[in-house]
């Protein structure tokens, strides 16, 4: 077997900029020839459809309507965002804006890219762009308000120039239109495909919407039109939705798919002993965690919130789950990375006996909860370990299962449940995982209840200072009062596993714990 970094230099100093510890890219050898492909340089051309296993349905296709995590994987190859990621450093690149610039402290400035289409022939322009702003500010099925939150209103300054007024300093906002706040819809077909935009999406990125067979196919083609010299590599991608990753594996291994992701850790020994695939292990910010209502009594009493965090045994959890290869998680990001604060990562060591004492003390007795989980064999498997952690505290659980779009739905529709076990893939900048999950208007804030007056400070406080000194302990401080008030539970930071066959080129992973298809082809001769 061969050992080597994944997309080698680069993921050093990515992991570098993220504090996060580097890992690493296999490739199980199955034989002298597959290693001789591996060592010459691979015939690319444009051409093919990548077969991809996807564990999840898309909940929605507009971006700023979904309710599931998982969509990115079908959101990135259709919708280009305003401004990208440069996956080495983590740092913001050009992407549909061109440049960008705070003119004072609440003005961000964003100069459009000349010449870029929407898939339907609608000029992306600063118009479109202000369209889609007022779209994601008003529209009351929008997902993404708590990530723009600070913007007051949208100007147009001119064809190609945008200028975004904000309430008030926010330099997480740049980092924030990497995401679904930066991905651009024709304001065309938003307008005369209404409530059904949502599964008849038009963007402007490298492959265009074709098809959605639900629960079976998304299949996307080529877009002729891009504006990007050289790019798509591919011919289209077709994504088959298999919810059991390890059969999503399987069909890896017999040539049925090209790629699948978010593979579990107990198949490693499985992988190794595979050939003619290679696997990549990628370390970030991708928590599984239990998100709370707090609106939802007895959720609404901060003891039962602090005693389920008690309850929970995070090391025999993440030891079971990720085989070792994960970190138990205390707080929304990990221990290496910059905005970590050890104080706050101290609040909620495994303690049953404590649980059992704020319940007694709140003056509740076998207290009943309903859980909301996935029906797939890996979250049948976590819900049993938090079952049996929560049932030794004195909590009796209620369940509520199914695939993760119903069970999405489900959970935020009223009456909805107590908690939800599920996981988060965070954002490169830690303010707008903050502000999404603990701010008034944050999808994850689940019954948007408004936080402490404390906590609200010290996440404005996070978005207010470029000095790298003052932005941390403006985030030891919102740690801290989150971990007070035990706003939702984190459990384990997970490991990204991806595997796909040889012919497969140029993947390179993210820090989200999800893929992206940019730059992937198709070796022409295997």
């Amino acid at each position: 077997m061969t050992e080597k970094t994944t997309d080698r230099i680069g993921a050093i100093s990515r992991r570098t900029a993220l504090g996060i510890p580097l890992t690493i890219s296999v490739a199980a050898a199955g034989g002298s020839a597959f290693l001789a492909r591996i060592a010459r340089a691979a015939e690319e051309k444009p051409g093919g459809i990548l077969r991809v296993a996807a564990y999840s349905n898309p909940s929605r296709l507009d971006p700023s309507t979904g309710t599931n995590g998982a969509d990115h994987a079908f959101l990135w190859p259709m919708f280009d965002t305003l401004i990208d990621i440069d996956f080495a450093t983590l740092k913001a690149k050009p992407k549909l804006a061109e440049s960008w610039e705070f003119r004072d402290p609440t003005t961000l400035v964003l100069n459009i890219r000349n010449g870029v289409k929407f898939h339907d022939g609608v000029p992306l322009d600063a118009d479109a762009v202000r369209f889609n702003f007022v779209h994601m500010m008003t529209n009351p099925a929008s997902g993404v308000k708590g990530e723009i939150s600070t913007i007051k209103s949208v100007e147009v300054e001119g064809p190609m120039r945008v200028a975004l007024k904000l309430s008030q300093a926010d330099v997480s906002l740049v980092l924030a239109l990497t995401d679904r706040s930066g991905m651009m819809s024709s304001p065309k077909a938003i307008q005369e495909r209404g409530a059904s935009y949502d599964r008849n999406p038009v963007g402007a990125g490298q492959y265009v919407f074709e098809r959605w067979d639900d629960a079976n196919k998304v299949v996307m083609t080529r877009n002729p039109n891009y504006w990007q010299p050289g790019q798509p590599k591919l011919d289209g991608i077709e994504f088959r939705i298999i919810s059991d990753t390890n059969t999503g594996l399987r069909a890896v291994y017999a040539g049925e798919c090209d790629f699948v992701y978010r593979v579990s850790p107990q198949q490693m020994r499985a992988i190794d002993r595979a050939g003619n695939v290679v696997k990549h292990v990628d370390s970030g910010l991708y928590t599984q965690q239990l998100f709370f209502n707090n609106s939802k009594p007895p959720m609404t009493d901060v003891r039962v919130r602090q005693a389920i965090n008690y309850a929970i045994d995070r090391v025999a959890y993440t030891k079971a789950i990720t085989a070792g290869m994960g970190e138990p998680a205390y707080t929304s990001v990990p221990k290496s990375h910059w905005a970590y604060d050890e104080k706050a990562g101290s609040y909620y060591q495994y303690d049953p006996e404590k649980a059992k004492a704020l319940l007694k003390e709140a003056g509740l007795e076998n207290v009943e909860l309903t859980a909301f989980h996935y029906s797939d064999q890996r979250s049948q498997q976590r819900m049993e370990i938090l079952t049996a952690n929560l049932t030794k505290a004195g909590f009796k659980l209620k369940y509520v299962t199914g695939s993760i779009p119903q069970v999405n739905q489900q959970f935020n529709e009223s009456p909805g449940g107590h908690f939800i076990s599920s996981a988060w893939t965070g954002r490169v900048d830690p303010s707008v995982i903050l502000t999404s999950m603990f701010m008034q208007g944050g999808y994850y804030n689940r019954g948007d209840v408004p936080p402490s007056p404390e906590l609200k400070q010290a996440v404005l406080d996070t978005l207010k200072f470029e000095d790298m000194a003052k932005r941390k302990e403006a985030f030891s401080r919102a740690l801290r009062y989150e971990r007070e008030s035990a706003l939702y539970a984190p459990l384990s930071f997970d490991p990204e596993i991806v595997v796909h066959g040889p012919k497969v080129k140029g993947f390179v992973p993210t820090a989200l714990g999800k893929p992206r298809f940019d730059g992937i082809s198709l070796e022409s001769k295997a």
